[in-house]
């Protein structure tokens, strides 16, 4: 019953302004938006997160200062628990593709994007579907150890090689 769900500190005036053009858009159309900035709604953790989540049709990433942003928890923990992410598109190159894992898109165009979702839901949830099973079995804990030491053996080696 939650289309959007925003949850940690704003830490810039663009994301904030967003935040809330974003909801009153929603709420002109009947939809719901929760906030938990540490403000206006304390922040979630644990199992009211997790119910949270359940609820939540879409996970809101907005790039607080600009596209070289870092990737936020908000992948890991919306993927968990069946939530999509919108986000803006961001310089990042993770392993994650647009319109497969994540829906992206400018800020500016989230609300038409979103109302795309809740008329084809299907597709959504295909979305969370093909990120929940990437993420269980593509980024987990020993493929992670397994790049890093393959990227360790590689520069290990070049270094030989230039001896």
């Amino acid at each position: 019953d939650i289309t959007l769900l925003w949850m940690g500190k704003p830490r810039s005036k663009r994301r904030w302004n967003w935040i809330n053009q974003l909801r009153r858009e929603l709420e002109s159309m009947g939809e719901i938006m929760h906030v938990y900035d540490g403000v206006e709604n304390a922040f979630i953790f644990g199992e009211q997160r997790t119910q949270l989540l359940n609820r939540a049709k879409f996970v809101l990433n907005l790039n607080a200062y600009g596209p070289q942003d870092e990737l936020s928890i908000r992948y890991f923990i919306a993927a968990a628990n069946g939530a999509v992410v919108l986000s803006e598109p961001n310089a990042n190159r993770y392993p994650f593709i647009p319109g497969k894992h994540v829906v992206e898109c400018p800020p500016e165009e989230m609300v038409e994007v979103i109302t795309h979702y809740l008329r084809h839901p299907n597709e959504r949830e295909q979305i969370a579907a093909d990120m929940h099973e990437f993420m269980r079995t593509e980024l987990t804990l020993s493929n992670s150890i397994k790049t890093v030491l393959d990227r360790a053996c590689s520069v290990g080696l070049q270094r030989q090689r230039n001896m």
